[in-house]
């Protein structure tokens, strides 16, 4: 049997075992966040509909960046480009819902909202990141032996792998 013991030794979990979801305890979402660790990003991403409501509305934006600017325009700063360049990709900051079976259950993603750029030769393209979050195992509970040694049963989450798009480049 593998167990893991926490910092204070006093929580032992031993490997999952395949039991039905309806003996599973929930886990509490401040326990998954932990076990989710350094890869929990507040910047982008929300817990839950609650923590969702405190990141602010997604809003349209151009990726226009202070070297794509020529140097005749020196005098320009980012904030004043009211047009994108023509080799620029217009973009959407949209919020995406994993579902129940995911922690977290938010994670902030950006659309392509034009198709074509440098004047319709060339196609936006998404760029992409891959994100850790937590999924929830069906079928499987993992046990946990608490400091008063009473075993429960509690849902199984396991790292996942998932790809979000931060961005839009031209490109053939």
């Amino acid at each position: 049997m593998v167990t893991f013991e926490s910092a204070a030794g006093a929580t032992v979990f031993s490997l999952p075992k395949k039991t039905p979801d309806k003996d599973c305890q929930p886990v509490k979402r401040d326990l998954l966040r932990q076990r989710l660790g350094t890869a929990y990003n507040d910047r982008y991403m929300a817990m839950d509909s609650t923590d969702l409501q405190n990141h602010l509305p997604p809003q349209n934006q151009y990726h226009v960046t202070k070297r794509n600017i020529t140097k005749r325009s020196n005098s320009l700063t980012v904030e004043e480009i009211t047009d994108p360049a023509p080799w620029t990709c217009q973009t959407s900051k949209v919020w995406k819902n994993l579902g129940p079976k995911y922690f977290p259950r938010h994670v902030r993603s950006v659309t392509c909202s034009t198709d074509k750029c440098w004047f319709d030769h060339f196609r936006c393209r998404p760029k992409y990141y891959t994100i850790k979050v937590l999924k929830k195992k069906e079928g499987q509970c993992l046990r946990v032996i608490s400091s008063t040694g009473t075993p429960r049963f509690e849902d199984f989450w396991e790292l996942h792998d998932y790809r979000i798009t931060v961005g839009c480049e031209c490109g053939h």
